[in-house]
Protein backbone atom coordinates (compact mmCIF):
# COMPACT_ATOMS: atom_id res chain seq x y z
CA UNK A 1 0.00 0.00 0.00
CA UNK A 2 2.98 2.00 0.80
CA UNK A 3 4.63 1.56 -2.59
CA UNK A 4 0.97 2.74 -4.00
CA UNK A 5 1.25 5.92 -2.66
CA UNK A 6 4.42 7.06 -3.24
CA UNK A 7 3.87 6.51 -7.15
CA UNK A 8 0.39 8.54 -6.97
CA UNK A 9 2.70 11.15 -5.00
CA UNK A 10 5.30 11.12 -7.65
CA UNK A 11 2.32 11.47 -10.52
CA UNK A 12 0.59 13.85 -9.11
CA UNK A 13 3.99 15.86 -8.48
CA UNK A 14 4.36 15.10 -12.37
CA UNK A 15 1.36 16.27 -13.23
CA UNK A 16 1.32 19.59 -11.30
CA UNK A 17 4.67 20.41 -13.07
CA UNK A 18 3.46 19.87 -16.28
CA UNK A 19 0.75 22.62 -15.62
CA UNK A 20 3.23 24.71 -14.51
CA UNK A 21 4.71 25.09 -17.33
CA UNK A 22 1.81 24.49 -19.42
CA UNK A 23 0.61 27.87 -17.43
CA UNK A 24 3.71 29.74 -18.13
CA UNK A 25 4.03 28.98 -22.04
CA UNK A 26 0.41 30.01 -22.12
CA UNK A 27 1.41 33.23 -20.08
CA UNK A 28 4.20 33.84 -22.53
CA UNK A 29 2.13 33.76 -25.28
CA UNK A 30 -0.07 36.63 -24.03
CA UNK A 31 2.49 39.01 -23.14
CA UNK A 32 2.80 41.84 -26.07
CA UNK A 33 6.49 42.29 -27.84
CA UNK A 34 7.20 45.46 -25.79
CA UNK A 35 10.05 45.93 -27.87
CA UNK A 36 8.22 46.42 -30.86
CA UNK A 37 5.23 48.89 -31.39
CA UNK A 38 3.66 51.37 -33.54
CA UNK A 39 5.73 53.67 -31.52
CA UNK A 40 9.68 52.41 -31.96
CA UNK A 41 8.75 50.38 -35.38
CA UNK A 42 6.99 52.32 -37.11
CA UNK A 43 7.71 55.43 -39.74
CA UNK A 44 4.68 57.75 -37.94
CA UNK A 45 5.79 61.05 -38.34
CA UNK A 46 4.13 63.08 -41.08
CA UNK A 47 1.03 64.23 -42.92
CA UNK A 48 -2.09 62.21 -42.94
CA UNK A 49 -5.25 63.40 -44.67
CA UNK A 50 -8.91 62.37 -44.70
CA UNK A 51 -12.82 63.57 -44.20
CA UNK A 52 -14.11 61.82 -41.41
CA UNK A 53 -18.45 61.41 -40.71
CA UNK A 54 -19.97 64.35 -39.49
CA UNK A 55 -23.49 64.57 -37.68
CA UNK A 56 -24.61 67.85 -39.18
CA UNK A 57 -22.29 68.34 -42.13
CA UNK A 58 -21.04 66.44 -45.39
CA UNK A 59 -17.78 65.64 -43.85
CA UNK A 60 -15.01 67.16 -41.73
CA UNK A 61 -11.75 67.23 -44.13
CA UNK A 62 -9.38 66.68 -41.70
CA UNK A 63 -5.45 67.28 -42.18
CA UNK A 64 -3.18 66.25 -39.20
CA UNK A 65 0.76 66.55 -39.14
CA UNK A 66 2.73 64.43 -36.44
CA UNK A 67 5.63 65.88 -35.49
CA UNK A 68 8.99 63.44 -34.13
CA UNK A 69 9.04 65.93 -31.17
CA UNK A 70 5.80 65.19 -30.02
CA UNK A 71 4.14 68.36 -31.64
CA UNK A 72 0.96 68.09 -33.46
CA UNK A 73 -0.66 70.30 -36.44
CA UNK A 74 -4.92 70.04 -36.87
CA UNK A 75 -6.90 71.55 -39.69
CA UNK A 76 -10.07 70.91 -39.88
CA UNK A 77 -12.95 72.17 -42.54
CA UNK A 78 -16.56 71.64 -41.80
CA UNK A 79 -18.00 70.81 -45.42
CA UNK A 80 -21.38 72.21 -46.69
CA UNK A 81 -21.36 73.78 -43.31
CA UNK A 82 -18.45 76.45 -43.50
CA UNK A 83 -15.56 77.62 -45.88
CA UNK A 84 -13.98 78.44 -42.43
CA UNK A 85 -10.68 76.22 -41.75
CA UNK A 86 -10.07 75.70 -37.73
CA UNK A 87 -6.40 75.22 -36.82
CA UNK A 88 -5.31 73.53 -33.75
CA UNK A 89 -1.71 72.65 -32.24
CA UNK A 90 0.06 71.67 -29.06
CA UNK A 91 1.36 68.26 -27.79
CA UNK A 92 0.46 64.91 -28.43
CA UNK A 93 1.11 61.60 -25.86
CA UNK A 94 1.74 57.77 -26.76
CA UNK A 95 0.03 55.25 -24.61
CA UNK A 96 1.84 53.11 -22.20
CA UNK A 97 1.43 50.43 -24.58
CA UNK A 98 2.98 52.26 -27.49
CA UNK A 99 -0.41 51.90 -29.95
CA UNK A 100 -2.30 54.68 -29.17
CA UNK A 101 -1.74 58.87 -29.43
CA UNK A 102 -3.74 61.32 -27.91
CA UNK A 103 -3.89 64.59 -28.88
CA UNK A 104 -4.36 67.60 -25.95
CA UNK A 105 -5.29 70.72 -26.17
CA UNK A 106 -3.11 73.93 -24.45
CA UNK A 107 -5.05 73.61 -21.24
CA UNK A 108 -3.87 69.77 -21.15
CA UNK A 109 -7.81 68.83 -21.67
CA UNK A 110 -7.77 65.60 -24.52
CA UNK A 111 -8.73 66.86 -27.89
CA UNK A 112 -8.39 63.05 -29.51
CA UNK A 113 -7.13 60.07 -29.60
CA UNK A 114 -5.97 57.48 -32.72
CA UNK A 115 -4.53 54.28 -33.07
CA UNK A 116 -1.29 54.38 -35.25
CA UNK A 117 -0.86 52.08 -37.38
CA UNK A 118 0.65 51.60 -40.91
CA UNK A 119 0.61 54.57 -42.71
CA UNK A 120 -2.35 55.20 -41.41
CA UNK A 121 -4.44 56.77 -38.17
CA UNK A 122 -7.83 55.41 -36.83
CA UNK A 123 -9.94 57.47 -34.60
CA UNK A 124 -11.19 56.39 -31.63
CA UNK A 125 -14.37 57.06 -29.57
CA UNK A 126 -14.65 58.79 -26.09
CA UNK A 127 -13.91 55.18 -24.43
CA UNK A 128 -10.23 54.79 -26.47
CA UNK A 129 -11.85 51.99 -28.83
CA UNK A 130 -11.92 51.78 -32.43
CA UNK A 131 -15.40 52.87 -34.65
CA UNK A 132 -17.25 49.57 -35.54
CA UNK A 133 -19.98 49.51 -38.00
CA UNK A 134 -20.70 50.19 -41.33
CA UNK A 135 -18.80 53.27 -41.38
CA UNK A 136 -15.59 52.40 -39.48
CA UNK A 137 -13.66 53.19 -43.00
CA UNK A 138 -14.17 56.40 -43.33
CA UNK A 139 -12.94 57.05 -39.90
CA UNK A 140 -9.49 56.58 -40.69
CA UNK A 141 -7.02 59.27 -41.88
CA UNK A 142 -4.36 57.99 -44.74
CA UNK A 143 -0.61 59.36 -44.45
CA UNK A 144 -0.01 61.19 -47.33
CA UNK A 145 3.73 60.06 -49.42
CA UNK A 146 6.42 61.87 -48.04
CA UNK A 147 7.39 63.36 -51.50
CA UNK A 148 3.47 65.02 -51.67
CA UNK A 149 4.73 67.66 -48.60
CA UNK A 150 6.05 70.44 -50.96
CA UNK A 151 5.91 72.91 -48.37
CA UNK A 152 9.17 74.41 -47.26
CA UNK A 153 11.40 73.24 -50.29
CA UNK A 154 12.83 75.18 -53.23
CA UNK A 155 11.46 74.84 -56.50
CA UNK A 156 13.05 75.69 -59.46
CA UNK A 157 10.47 76.69 -62.85
CA UNK A 158 11.72 74.54 -65.58
CA UNK A 159 8.45 74.71 -67.78
CA UNK A 160 4.79 76.49 -68.54
CA UNK A 161 2.66 75.49 -70.49
CA UNK A 162 4.61 73.26 -71.76
CA UNK A 163 7.37 75.11 -72.42
CA UNK A 164 10.71 74.66 -71.14
CA UNK A 165 12.02 78.12 -69.44
CA UNK A 166 15.50 78.69 -70.14
CA UNK A 167 17.85 80.99 -67.73
CA UNK A 168 19.64 83.93 -69.54
CA UNK A 169 22.87 84.42 -68.53
CA UNK A 170 21.83 88.56 -67.91
CA UNK A 171 19.13 87.60 -65.09
CA UNK A 172 19.75 87.96 -61.64
CA UNK A 173 18.00 85.23 -60.45
CA UNK A 174 16.32 81.59 -61.50
CA UNK A 175 12.44 81.40 -61.50
CA UNK A 176 11.03 79.76 -58.15
CA UNK A 177 8.73 79.60 -55.29
CA UNK A 178 9.27 78.39 -51.48
CA UNK A 179 5.58 77.98 -49.30
CA UNK A 180 6.64 78.99 -45.59
CA UNK A 181 4.71 76.23 -43.83
CA UNK A 182 4.55 78.31 -40.46
CA UNK A 183 3.55 81.54 -41.91
CA UNK A 184 1.29 80.33 -45.26
CA UNK A 185 3.06 82.44 -47.40
CA UNK A 186 4.51 82.08 -51.13
CA UNK A 187 7.44 83.60 -51.59
CA UNK A 188 10.05 83.03 -55.22
CA UNK A 189 11.23 84.99 -57.85
CA UNK A 190 9.89 85.60 -61.36
CA UNK A 191 13.46 85.39 -62.91
CA UNK A 192 13.83 88.99 -62.06
CA UNK A 193 11.15 90.18 -59.85
CA UNK A 194 10.77 88.88 -56.38
CA UNK A 195 7.47 87.61 -55.76
CA UNK A 196 5.14 86.62 -52.57
CA UNK A 197 1.45 86.38 -51.59
CA UNK A 198 -0.53 83.16 -49.48
CA UNK A 199 -1.37 79.93 -49.97
CA UNK A 200 -4.00 77.63 -48.65
CA UNK A 201 -3.66 73.88 -48.92
CA UNK A 202 -6.71 71.52 -48.84
CA UNK A 203 -7.02 67.75 -49.19
CA UNK A 204 -7.03 65.98 -52.17
CA UNK A 205 -3.80 67.88 -53.74
CA UNK A 206 -6.16 70.98 -53.79
CA UNK A 207 -3.68 73.83 -53.77
CA UNK A 208 -4.88 77.74 -54.12
CA UNK A 209 -2.59 81.08 -54.88
CA UNK A 210 -4.07 84.29 -53.49
CA UNK A 211 -2.77 88.27 -52.87
CA UNK A 212 -0.21 87.28 -55.37
CA UNK A 213 1.60 90.52 -55.85
CA UNK A 214 5.90 91.34 -57.39
CA UNK A 215 8.15 93.91 -57.67
CA UNK A 216 8.25 96.40 -60.40
CA UNK A 217 11.51 96.14 -62.03
CA UNK A 218 11.55 95.84 -66.23
CA UNK A 219 12.98 93.04 -66.83
CA UNK A 220 13.71 92.54 -70.75
CA UNK A 221 15.60 89.42 -70.30
CA UNK A 222 12.38 87.09 -68.72
CA UNK A 223 9.64 87.21 -71.15
CA UNK A 224 7.47 84.63 -69.21
CA UNK A 225 6.58 86.99 -65.85
CA UNK A 226 3.09 87.50 -67.26
CA UNK A 227 2.38 84.04 -67.77
CA UNK A 228 4.09 82.74 -64.42
CA UNK A 229 1.27 84.86 -62.76
CA UNK A 230 -1.11 83.69 -64.91
CA UNK A 231 -0.25 79.90 -64.27
CA UNK A 232 -0.07 80.58 -60.27
CA UNK A 233 -4.00 82.53 -60.51
CA UNK A 234 -5.41 79.47 -62.07
CA UNK A 235 -3.52 76.78 -60.36
CA UNK A 236 -6.86 74.77 -58.11
CA UNK A 237 -4.58 71.50 -57.70
CA UNK A 238 -0.64 69.98 -57.75
CA UNK A 239 0.63 66.91 -58.53
CA UNK A 240 4.24 65.25 -57.03
CA UNK A 241 6.18 63.01 -58.41
CA UNK A 242 9.85 62.31 -57.01
CA UNK A 243 11.54 65.71 -57.12
CA UNK A 244 9.10 67.68 -59.63
CA UNK A 245 6.12 69.75 -58.75
CA UNK A 246 2.94 70.07 -61.12
CA UNK A 247 0.53 72.63 -60.83
CA UNK A 248 -2.69 71.77 -62.75
CA UNK A 249 -6.14 73.73 -63.68
CA UNK A 250 -8.58 70.80 -63.25
CA UNK A 251 -7.71 67.81 -65.58
CA UNK A 252 -5.51 70.09 -67.90
CA UNK A 253 -1.90 69.80 -68.72
CA UNK A 254 -0.01 70.63 -66.36
CA UNK A 255 0.70 74.77 -66.20
CA UNK A 256 3.77 75.04 -64.91
CA UNK A 257 6.84 72.47 -63.48
CA UNK A 258 9.22 73.23 -61.08
CA UNK A 259 12.06 70.86 -59.86
CA UNK A 260 13.17 70.86 -55.76
CA UNK A 261 16.48 72.03 -55.73
CA UNK A 262 18.05 71.13 -52.49
CA UNK A 263 19.97 74.13 -50.42
CA UNK A 264 22.91 73.69 -48.15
Amino acid sequence: MKVLYFFLLIGMLAACKSSQKKESASAEAIIPDAAHNSQNALDWAGLYLGTLPCADCQGIETELRLFPNLQYELSTRYVGKSDKDFFQKGKFEWSADGRNISLLQPDGQLLQRYQVGENALFHLDTEGKRIQGELANRYVLSKAPQDAQLEEKYWKLIELNGKPISVSEKQAREAYLILKKESGRMIGRTGCNALNGTYQLQSGNRLKFSRTAMTQMACEHVPYETAFLQALERTDNYAVKGDTLSLHKARMAPLAKFVVVYLD
